[in-house]
């Protein structure tokens, strides 16, 4: 059995998250660990397509041989490559909450060093995600107050040549 049975290795990635929420300040509305809708989530982002598809670029899975030929064979070319890539990584991939703050990834291959580096991928793509989740949100509202503050300069500088214009005049 063990000639015929192809070798399949299980590469493993293991993340640990803080027990803060970096968006409060409150020690009230802190996420605990413990709770599973917190981890649940975090599991969720995980195997979310937006970490697969960041995996799959970040692996140039597009570029490897055969890939192109398999995909056009499975979807005709009506998905794009980067979604059925992440579809075929984020079905492959296992995440357990073994009940601490610490979530393992895993991922199987025939290939040792390629089932290492998707496992590492996702928890790279993982890490990446959650940080510009966290950080989108004040860089957006970074660029609107910048907006307002173009707006408001700009109704100050008429402003004063009016004032300027009218002080000649009188």
């Amino acid at each position: 059995v063990a000639l015929v049975v192809p070798k399949k290795y299980v590469a493993t990635s293991t993340l640990m998250l803080a027990a803060r929420d970096d968006q409060s300040m409150s020690p009230s509305t802190r996420a605990t660990l413990r709770d599973r809708n917190y981890m649940s989530t975090h599991v969720d982002l995980i195997k979310s397509g937006r970490v697969g598809v960041q995996v799959g670029k970040d692996l140039k899975a597009a570029q490897n041989p055969g890939m192109r030929e398999a995909w056009e064979k499975a979807t005709g070319g009506a998905v794009p490559i980067e979604d059925w890539i992440a579809g075929n990584l984020v079905e492959k991939v296992r995440v357990d909450i073994p009940g601490s703050n610490v979530i393992t990834i895993q991922y199987s291959a025939s290939d040792p060093k390629s089932a290492t580096a998707v496992a590492n991928g996702f928890a790279k793509a993982y890490q990446e995600t959650v940080l510009a989740l966290r950080t989108e949100p004040s860089r957006e509202a970074a660029e609107w107050f910048e907006g307002q503050l173009r707006t408001m300069r700009a109704q100050l500088q008429q402003s004063q040549s009016k004032m300027a214009s009218y002080q000649k005049a009188k």
